[in-house]
């Protein structure tokens, strides 16, 4: 059993790993969102078919974050890295020599294949450090890709402000990412969680479930997939279009466009660090229902003002509604998937990246009838739908449960149905504390001398959370009910 008090060295080194890519790929983003509009101005592209270039990555991007969970989970998290990171840099970097409408959406295709291998790697990454150690850490891990973001997106508008070309910011940022792919050739890292016991015997009870749609079927991951599918809109949406809307439906310079992006990502970073006190105190599924409104209002705010520093105000408001909701979703898929974690991030992320390609292409074409500023509407209903999302989540997953660490042994059996959650649809925060003070007595030995069995023990501390537990018919009884 872990301590939780003490960290193997090797997780460390995959939590190193995990801060690192996390945080590059939030400069790449960053970067990515300001220097478009520069794509579209050397390669004299309008925003339609602007949106029709970043559905062209769409179409390639999204198989491919079906293809990346199975070659992570076969080939190993080291192997994902290598490629994903190495090859993005490269992708990311030749971005610098474009100078024409076809060689962009050409390397866009490519750049989509391997940044999907990426982005779903970061996040299988920051799940097994959660199912290895028992803690939280998914909020803060994207807090440092939203940080990251913002000093991208603040970095190359100076750079653009002050006379510097994008292509230099493409190279450097490429090189970036490089480095880091070959520093994971050589990170020592610990082996992938394995499956749990009930993970185990639903394998074998159904061992012909397979696919996609078998990882979608497990409880939370398709309530993941949809959060995220709908949040990635907002955020495809932001990063296509915000910098082209400052810039020149609003008529402002490159550094007001990259405030913009930027404060964005900061607020998205401020939320999610302050994210677990935050679930802790209402539940994930109050926070959900929360956040989805205050980003819908950001959006208002945002849309209804033709005054730059209004704009930012909007988009701070609904980056700090927006913060915990993508975390929330990626570590339910990671604590409901077990060894299929890499599937289950793979196919969220697949989703995600439907909406987030889909929202340029959506918003492109709308824009082309009723202009931009009307076509970014979008933004409020689907802020609104994730608060319907959320609203709904709470009466119908109050099932889900969160796994204990990788290598801890449990010695009482329950009923993840039987656990209902108050504060939201997952593990609430007074259950996860009487876990850990029944795991701290379990490892000290004082389970025979507090309690009679490990059934009535469990049962005890459920009372006190104001839950009911159905002992297990897998712990064994006599005739008088005694084990």
């Amino acid at each position: 059993m872990k301590r939780s008090g003490h960290v193997d060295p090797a997780d460390r080194w995959l939590l190193r790993l995990a801060v690192a890519a996390f945080a590059l790929l939030g400069t790449q983003a960053g970067v990515w969102a300001v220097l478009l509009a520069d794509l579209a101005r050397v390669t004299g592209t309008d925003a339609p078919h602007l949106g029709a270039a970043l559905t062209a990555l769409a179409c390639v991007a999204v198989p491919s974050v079906l293809v990346a969970g199975r070659v992570i989970d076969r080939l190993g998290r080291r192997t994902g890295v290598i490629v994903g990171c190495t090859g993005s840099g490269i992708a990311f970097a030749a971005l610098s020599t474009v100078d024409s409408y076809g060689a962009m959406v050409g390397l866009f295709l490519v750049f989509g294949v391997l940044c999907s291998l990426y982005d779903v790697v970061v996040n299988v990454l920051g799940g097994d450090y959660e199912r290895r150690t028992g803690r939280t850490m998914m909020p803060r891990l994207h807090a440092v890709f939203s940080g990251a973001g913002a000093a991208g997106a603040l970095g190359v508008a100076a750079v653009l402000s002050l006379g510097g070309g994008h292509r230099g910011a493409f190279v450097a940022t490429g090189v970036l990412l490089v480095l880091l792919g070959l520093a994971g050739a050589v990170v020592p890292l610990p082996p992938p969680p394995a499956p749990d016991d009930a993970e185990a015997t639903e394998q074998a009870e159904r061992p012909a479930r397979r696919g996609p749609l078998a990882v979608l079927a497990l409880p939370g991951v398709g309530l993941a997939a949809a959060l995220v599918g709908l949040q990635f809109f907002n955020d495809g949406a932001i990063e296509g279009y915000s910098s082209l809307y400052l810039r020149q439906v609003l008529a402002s310079g490159a550094l007001v466009g990259g405030v913009g992006i930027a404060a964005f990502h900061l607020a998205t970073m401020t939320g999610r660090l302050i994210a677990d006190r935050v679930i802790g105190a209402f539940g994930e599924g109050r926070v959900v229902t929360g956040g989805g409104l205050v980003a819908a209002g950001g959006f208002t705010l945002a849309l209804s003002t033709s005054h730059a520093p209004l704009v930012v105000a909007g988009l701070l408001i609904a980056g700090l509604g927006a913060a915990p909701l993508v975390p929330i979703a990626y570590s339910l898929a990671a604590r409901r998937s077990g060894a299929r974690s890499g599937a289950a991030a793979s196919l969220v992320t697949a989703f995600g990246y439907v909406s987030f390609v889909a929202a340029p292409a959506v918003i492109g074409s709308l824009s082309a009838v009723a202009g931009l500023r009307r076509a970014l509407l979008c933004l409020i209903l689907s802020a609104a739908l994730i608060a319907l999302v959320g609203h709904r989540a709470r009466h119908l997953h109050g099932d889900a449960s969160r796994p204990a660490p990788a290598d801890e042994s449990r010695t009482a059996h329950t009923s993840a149905s039987a656990v209902p959650d108050d504060q939201g649809w997952f593990w609430s925060p007074e259950w996860q504390e009487k876990e850990r003070e029944a795991d701290e007595a379990l490892a000290a030995g004082e389970r025979g001398q507090v309690h009679e069995d490990g059934a009535s023990f469990i049962q005890s501390l459920s009372d006190e959370a104001g839950m009911e537990v159905v002992r297990s018919s897998a712990v064994p009884t006599d005739e008088d009910g005694n084990r």
